[in-house]
């Protein structure tokens, strides 16, 4: 039979270092008593046992207390702890173990179940998983008024004298950003706005490039250039870059980083006017121009020569092996198709690669063998092809499981491994803009986070992750603007926080 001891009023510590006296026991079902460490090995991986058995019966009116039995634990270190571990229950000191050896108890992970009288009613621990469910199962009888099991005495984690040294301690929910904000409300005579890109300069400040003008292939169509300075909260006024306007106005553009130079590949629309608003991207020609001042000043555009019908989309990407290339779409012309064009010789030269037979506007990825992944604008999904040999061959673009109602999509990889997906989750409109993750080389893709779910576009996504491991992402808001959201990838999946 289980001895009964009863406690009485307990002298405890805040982590404050003010008195505290727990001999409320009547104001609740039950309150279980439990000894923690920080610098415990055992206790990180228990305190999930314990959460999982406080989140079980909190609502019956149970209360938790950690206590802590050592005068080695700063405060502050058992705090971090505690957050860190997702505790949601009062944390104290017994520094003197005063209370401990009421208790009788010796090590960390010890556990005792008293009732509203004061009086333990079990004695068990959280050292394990069978200790665990046992003493749920101590609670759940006691709750239900049924026969209580036996007490173990059963060794937790380490001696309350003796705690150990600090412990480098690791915040596993992270710390989720979001900052969404239009990179300008309105240009003056420039109502509509689609197609940005996003790029970083060498010295750290961030370009957001697009197209506006009256609507999509208007006469009066030109490229739109915003500048936020590193550490800066807010976008610089957008300005008009030069380009030879009427009538062959710009369209589709990118703007990138090669080496210490920042490059824009732009398609300038040579088809005949007056067009049907959407039309004329068939007879574009492709320039390209420079920039070695983080894009202060500009160097006369150069065709590249053999693309004409073709237009950018994506951002480039870096192949391990130093090649440079930029993801194409052929439209009519003598690619036709979706390639990349690249270059081992910093921009001097360009190559195209082979074409794939379906899809368009590609975005790619390196994969960890070295093999690319191509995804393309499609409906009603995705397509993929992969190529094994530097993007001479594809395989013929397949469906995925990722919706697209033939619109823009953008792909990056992070530092880390991961990819990055922003499309459309679905297959009729523009809305929602999402944002999905592979943590496989896009073998298999996680569901989906909206960016956007009102009505309206939300589309054209560019994506890419800075230096400072932060992910921007830019896209078409309901044509009216590009709008500019920041996060961090904790975002993704860190979506509750112990409360």
């Amino acid at each position: 039979m289980t001895t009964l001891l009863v406690l009485g009023a307990l002298m405890l510590e805040t982590l404050q270092g003010d008195s505290l006296v727990l001999d409320n026991y009547a104001e609740r079902n039950a309150t279980v008593l439990f000894y923690l460490s920080s610098r415990c090995p055992a206790t990180p991986e228990a305190m999930e046992l314990v959460n999982k058995t406080y989140e079980r019966y909190r609502h019956d009116d149970v209360l938790f207390i950690g206590l802590i039995g050592n005068t080695e634990e700063g405060a502050q270190e058992v705090k971090t702890f505690c957050q860190h571990a997702g505790v949601c229950f009062p944390v104290y000191r017994d520094p003197k173990r005063t209370v401990a050896q009421k208790l009788g108890a010796t090590q960390t992970l010890q556990a005792y179940l008293i009732d509203k009288e004061g009086v333990v009613r079990f004695r068990g621990s959280f050292a394990n998983k069978e200790m665990s469910k046992l003493f749920g199962k101590a609670l759940s009888n006691y709750l239900r008024e049924k026969e209580l099991p036996e007490s173990v005495d059963t060794p937790g984690g380490t001696p309350l004298d003796n705690p150990g040294n600090e412990s480098p301690l690791v915040d596993p929910y992270g710390q989720p950003v979001f900052h969404a904000s239009p990179v300008f409300e309105k240009i003056e005579g420039v109502p509509a706005h689609h197609c940005s890109t996003l790029a970083e300069c060498p010295n750290g400040d961030l370009f957001c490039l697009w197209y506006g003008g009256s609507f999509e292939s208007a006469d009066d169509q030109q490229l739109l250039l915003a500048r936020k300075p590193k550490d800066a909260c807010a976008w610089d006024t957008p300005q008009s870059l030069p380009v030879s306007q009427f009538p062959t106005p710009p369209g589709n553009a990118v703007i990138f980083r090669l080496g210490q130079r920042m490059g824009i590949v732009w398609g300038r629309m040579e088809a005949s006017r007056p067009l049907v608003r959407g039309g004329g991207w068939e007879s574009c020609r492709l320039l390209i121009r420079w920039s070695d001042d983080n894009g202060q000043t500009w160097s006369e555009d150069t065709e590249l020569d053999g693309l004409q019908g073709c237009l950018p989309r994506n951002i480039p990407l870096s192949f391990s092996d130093g090649r440079f290339a930029i993801p194409l779409s052929g439209h009519g012309g003598a690619m036709h198709g979706a390639f990349l064009l690249m270059t081992s010789d910093e921009g001097k030269t360009w190559t195209p690669s082979g074409v794939m037979s379906k899809g368009t506007q590609p975005t790619v990825i390196q994969r960890e063998d070295g093999s690319l992944l191509a995804l393309l604008r499609s409906k009603p999904a995705i397509l993929e092809a992969v190529s094994t040999d530097g993007a001479a061959n594809w395989t013929p673009p397949a469906a995925t499981s990722l919706n697209c109602p033939e619109s823009g999509i953008a792909m990056t990889k992070l530092k880390n491994g991961h990819i990055l997906l922003v499309h459309n989750d679905s297959t009729l409109a523009r809305s929602p803009l999402s944002l999905t993750r592979s943590t496989d080389d896009g073998k298999t893709w996680e569901r989906p986070m909206a960016l956007e779910t009102n009505p309206g576009e939300y589309s054209y996504p560019c994506i890419l992750q800075t230096a400072d491991g932060r992910i921007h992402i830019s896209y078409t808001w309901r044509r009216y603007s590009i709008m500019h959201v920041e996060i961090t990838e904790d975002w993704l999946d860190k979506v509750t926080r112990p409360n």
